[in-house]
């Protein structure tokens, strides 16, 4: 089975995001070293996909009805580098969003032509790739545990591990990745044994929010993946037992308490989230040009760093993009999710429940931690996934 070329093009965009060398977002307004090697690294890919493509693949998919929404808000993002402060950043990262795209576009093609399983050549390669970095660690650091973050109110500080330069919640965002490729590939005691590690590793990272969607997103690939009702029965209750015991932590915890009984602007909560929800909200609403266009693609931090020194964007993918694209952008994700929902109702999906995992994955944890429509490695695996879909269902049509 012929697998090179997706393997290649799989190992590029990775080892672009691959957190090895120190430095903030990809093309930040001043750029870096990391920043100019991801889009490199990227740009590769793509001018390979370029030649790899099958002109005929492409004709087929580009008219599907599910796919053009997608280009068409890659294309949005891109015109909003005109009016945005950050114009090198928001060009660099809504042309790096179409490139992914497009690559995976070319993955999936051969992997679909040669009958692989999608989800078993991702989660080998995640599997060596999260090696690699945890390698990295150990030959850099000494230990996986560099990330030392002050205690909240006067509490212990938090020890927290990563991998590589990587943030926690980007370390437990790639160990979600390997868990949820892995459920899918096989329920194997071996996978299961994996799964298990991973879901350690991520409380290590002590990403709460993560090891919560992650357990519910496992939760949905096996109830596509198990046909008997009683267990497909036993793994909805469940689930509604982890919502339950999700809300009653929030509830609970001092954040959300302090939150209730406080003024909004002055509150620092859920990790000082609030605070800049609560800026990019008043900015959204506050000037009809932001309100229609946006401040321009991934630019959210020209409004949010004066308020905090975290405000990169607002940590939540649906805030950051309404503020950063505007109405006109959050019709078009709007219209994503729709035509999205509306795939699921098909039969196809009860075979190939990676992508649900995936999708209910990114759309929980871009609440906290944006991922949803931003180049990153989440996306990468979600695209894969939801191409997969469709070439499938194109395919029978």
């Amino acid at each position: 089975m012929k697998v090179k070329k997706p393997y290649v093009l799989i190992g590029l965009l990775f080892i672009a995001f691959a957190p090895v060398i120190p430095g903030g977002e990809a093309l930040s307004s001043q750029g870096s070293i990391r920043s100019w090697l991801e889009f490199m690294l990227i740009l590769m890919a793509f001018l390979l996909s370029l030649f790899w493509v099958k002109k005929s693949y492409l004709k087929i998919i580009f008219s599907d009805t599910y796919i053009i929404p997608i280009i068409l808000f890659c294309f949005w993002s891109i015109s909003t580098v005109i009016w945005s402060a950050f114009r090198i950043l928001s060009l660099a990262k809504s042309i790096e969003l179409f490139m992914v795209f497009f690559v995976t576009l070319v993955i999936v093609q051969d992997l679909f032509l040669n009958r692989a399983n999608t989800s078993k050549v991702l989660f080998k390669f995640l599997i060596l790739y999260l090696a690699f970095l945890f390698l990295f660690n150990v030959l850099a650091f000494g230990t996986p545990f560099n990330f030392v973050q002050s205690g909240a109110y006067g509490s212990v500080p938090r020890i927290r591990f990563t991998l590589g330069f990587a943030h926690p919640l980007e370390t437990a965002d790639l160990l979600a990745l390997c868990a949820i490729t892995g459920i899918s590939a096989s329920r194997s005691l071996k996978n299961i044994l994996v799964l298990i590690f991973l879901f350690f590793c991520i409380y290590l990272a002590d990403a709460r929010a993560s090891q919560l969607f992650v357990l519910f997103s496992v939760l949905v690939i096996l109830y596509f993946k198990i046909e008997k009702k009683a267990y497909k029965l036993l793994i909805v209750c469940s689930g509604f037992l982890i919502v339950l015991l999700s809300v009653a932590y929030i509830f609970l915890s001092f954040d959300v308490q302090k939150l209730l009984y406080s003024n909004i602007a002055g509150v620092d909560t859920l990790g000082g989230r609030v605070v800049l929800w609560y800026t990019a909200m008043e900015a959204f609403t506050a000037n009809s040009f932001i309100t229609i266009f946006g401040v321009g693609y991934y630019s959210s931090r020209v409004l949010l760093l004066d308020i905090a020194h975290y405000g990169g964007h607002a940590h939540n993918a649906y805030i950051d993009l309404m503020l950063t694209t505007g109405l006109v952008g959050v019709f078009i994700l709007f219209f994503v999710l729709v035509r999205t929902v509306k795939m699921i109702k098909h039969d196809m999906l009860i075979k190939y429940g990676f992508f649900s995992g995936i999708l209910i994955y990114t759309l929980l944890i871009s609440i906290f931690d944006p991922q949803l429509l931003r180049p990153n490695p989440v996306m990468v695996v979600l695209f894969i996934s939801f191409i997969e879909i469709r070439s499938l269902k194109v395919g029978k049509e």
